[in-house]
């Protein structure tokens, strides 16, 4: 079952999964099935990502013959990450996979100098000047930051989560990593 809900109504309707992973995103839309919770923007967003995990869920268990790890996923507008206190918050209410990631807003933002850049390059490569090229590098501009955010949450939502599912089910303990090194994914050989 997959539920969604809105700021509002969070604490009145919300499943288990929402309201123990709520307070780290206060203001968030939450989604959720048995097995886990997506915190986004708004609800709406919320389930759609969800949609994209639950699919990753199933992938999981075809694969494994197991359900994955209660998880989390966290679209975030700002800075991306949880804090180390969010961490062990989300590690103490059973959260064992946890991954957060930036919200299309956010890419859009980051991209956008990139993006207008290699419009006008585009433009001028082709010859153009004046308002055909300032028209022809907008174009260019929009159809980068498009693809950009369109189009690959369906793969990337259940690819990222499948790393923090794959870690969390069979490295419950990781193994620790020199001094200020991360790994990407999991002990496993790539």
């Amino acid at each position: 079952m997959i539920t969604a809900v809105g700021v509002a109504l969070a604490l009145e309707v919300a499943g288990p999964h929402c309201r123990a992973a709520q307070p780290v995103m206060a203001k968030a839309g939450c989604a959720e099935t048995r097995l886990g919770v997506v915190l986004a923007a708004s609800p709406e967003r919320a389930a759609k990502l969800l949609a994209h995990a639950a699919d990753g869920e199933a992938r999981f268990r075809l694969h494994f013959g197991r359900d994955p790890p209660k998880w989390l996923f966290i679209e975030q507008d700002g800075e991306v990450g949880l804090t180390p206190k969010q961490e062990s918050a989300l590690a103490l209410k059973g959260f064992a996979a946890r991954k957060a990631r930036l919200s299309p807003n956010a890419k859009k933002l980051l991209a956008k100098p990139a993006a207008t850049e290699a419009g006008r390059q585009i433009a001028q490569l082709e010859g153009l000047a004046g308002d055909k090229a300032e028209r022809r590098a907008a174009k260019i501009k929009g159809e980068v930051l498009r693809k950009l955010v369109e189009g690959q949450e369906s793969g990337i939502v259940p690819h990222e989560l499948g790393h923090a599912w794959f870690g969390a089910a069979f490295w419950p303990v990781a193994p620790t990593e020199p001094a200020g090194q991360k790994r990407y994914g999991t002990p496993a050989p790539d």
